[in-house]
């Protein structure tokens, strides 16, 4: 960056992280293809907090969905709980603006350069951002680096990885942010999907990921207040450690219920690893054999190689991870030598 671009930084707040510096957040050092740099704007710490929610949707979120998004933070507020998201139109900036209204933090992850991004820096919404105790803005991309399409997919990742949860309000069948879902299962982290009413085609990737077994019903924002913070909660017993012969036939429902969907999450974890062994076995050599020939684009790799874009980011990940291929600034790979 010259001194022109550097001196603009300065002057909107915006600080980077690299990974080799203290502070850099732990929850993003253990994922494979860990950031080696953000750009942010706010309170960094709030990376390394374990309250983080993350809650993700359609940008042509419909009333109904905007409406649950809205009353499930406020629910939320009470409890030292981050609204983490993406930024983006739709069940993102619902989410961020109900955290703000609720005065509550907010993180906005990027999926292009911090400056680069479609927000005004000294409009109202990120004036108020600013003035939320905590709140924040983080990008991995150069901060004038402009949006394309792998850079959404990818960041995804980071939302996944910087949440102890995640919150799939409503999902097409090709949405965007069942890439984040998966990254959610891929790290191990609670995954919840709203069980919407009726069969609406806006929720069927919800209701995919629900009949798999890979997500929780969430029908509330007890649903995930259980699992985010059970020490906040008001003491009960814990109804499945033991169930005495004299146990109502609802407790022993419900106990079974739950050791029913434990045994299917473990089960689509087992699925999601086999596939994603899979995955590294037939793919990679392949693609390291179309990048030879030259610098490649996302969009391009995807059409010469037909692979589905959550398994190539996943892919790529791997090989830049490994040494085996580069990212240009334009976001372009190209193999590396040896």
């Amino acid at each position: 960056m010259n001194n022109t671009e550097n001196k603009i930084l300065d002057n909107l707040g915006v600080k980077s992280l690299k990974i080799t510096d203290e502070g850099f957040p732990l929850s993003l050092t253990s994922i494979i293809d860990a950031p080696k740099k953000l750009y942010y704007i706010g309170d960094i710490e709030l990376l390394n907090e374990a309250n983080n929610i993350a809650i993700v949707g359609a940008r042509n979120a419909d009333l109904y969905a905007k409406h649950f998004t809205n009353s499930l933070v406020k629910a939320f507020s009470p409890y030292p709980a981050v609204i983490v998201s993406g930024g983006a139109k739709g069940i993102d900036m619902t989410a961020h603006v109900a955290a703000l209204e609720n005065s509550m933090p907010t993180i906005i992850v990027l999926g292009t350069g911090i400056l680069a991004s479609q927000f005004d820096m000294n409009s109202f919404f990120i004036k108020k951002l600013r003035e939320t105790k905590g709140s924040l803005i983080i990008s991995e991309f150069e901060p004038f680096a402009p949006a394309q399409r792998w850079t959404f997919a990818y960041r995804n990742r980071l939302i996944a990885a910087l949440s102890r949860s995640t919150v799939l309000i409503q999902a097409a069948k090709e949405s965007g942010s069942l890439i984040t879902a998966r990254y959610a299962l891929k790290y191990k982290k609670n995954l919840f999907a709203f069980s919407a009413q009726g069969l609406n085609a806006n929720f069927v990737g919800n209701h995919e990921l629900l009949n798999s077994g890979k997500a929780r019903f969430l029908n509330s924002a007890e649903d995930v207040i259980i699992e985010q913070f059970p020490s906040l909660r008001s003491r009960k017993t814990n109804e499945c450690a033991v169930i005495s012969s004299d146990a109502k036939p609802a407790t022993s429902l419900s106990c079974a219920s739950k050791q029913k969907h434990k045994l299917r999450l473990q089960q689509a974890d087992e699925d999601d690893e086999n596939e994603e062994m899979g995955i590294r076995k037939q793919y990679p050599d392949a693609l390291l054999t179309l990048i030879e020939s030259g610098i490649h684009s996302f969009e391009h790799l995807k059409i010469k190689s037909e692979i589905n874009p959550t398994t190539l980011s996943m892919l790529l990940s791997m090989l830049e991870v490994k040494g085996k291929i580069g990212r240009a600034i334009n976001g372009e790979f190209f193999r590396i030598a040896g």
